[in-house]
């Protein structure tokens, strides 16, 4: 093989091999389920995890880079969905969605006003982050009393009353 065509295959191979880098990148390996994004890049994608909603209704997910929009339509004859925007932290909210509840993903820090939510939470183990209870009176899961023995979990009482200013845990 004659000089010229090496070189050339040699360039070509560094072609192929730096556009099929650049397009891993784009993408990121997983979901960021325990961090936030430390270097932002509008390229990436940063929820390549998508959930399939096959049989379940009155809901939707839309996908973009750096946030999600989920909408619920809450019950049958409702004037209007709810719509939420979930946001991947460590980068920027959207525009255009001022009448959305926004909550950056993953959540660090949460309150449980119901304690049927409770063995769900235990389950996907995110228990660490819950910081506060309406009571503990009615809660059977042991982690969550030993955690609000030991001052983790604060109870705020209220019975869901979502009055915040009586929250002294946040």
């Amino acid at each position: 093989m004659n000089t010229v065509r090496r070189v050339m295959l040699v360039i070509g191979l560094i072609a192929v091999l730096a556009v099929g880098v650049s397009a891993q990148e784009a993408v990121a390996e997983a979901n960021l389920v325990d961090a936030c994004v430390e270097n932002y890049d509008p390229a990436v994608d940063y929820f390549p995890a998508k959930a399939e909603i096959e049989y379940a209704e009155n809901f939707s997910v839309e996908y973009f880079n750096n946030y999600k929009v989920v909408t619920i339509l809450p019950w049958p004859g409702a004037e209007a969905p709810q719509t939420y925007v979930l946001v991947q932290c460590g980068t920027p909210a959207p525009e255009g969605f001022e009448d959305a509840v926004t909550v950056e993903v993953p959540v660090q820090r949460f309150v449980a006003m119901a304690t049927t939510i409770l063995p769900a939470l235990e389950a996907q183990g995110v228990l660490d982050r819950l910081i506060g209870v309406d009571t503990t009176l009615f809660t059977s899961s042991e982690a969550v009393l030993e955690m609000a023995e030991a001052g983790d979990v604060a109870e705020i009482g209220g019975g869901g009353s979502g009055d915040t200013s009586t929250w002294n845990c946040c």
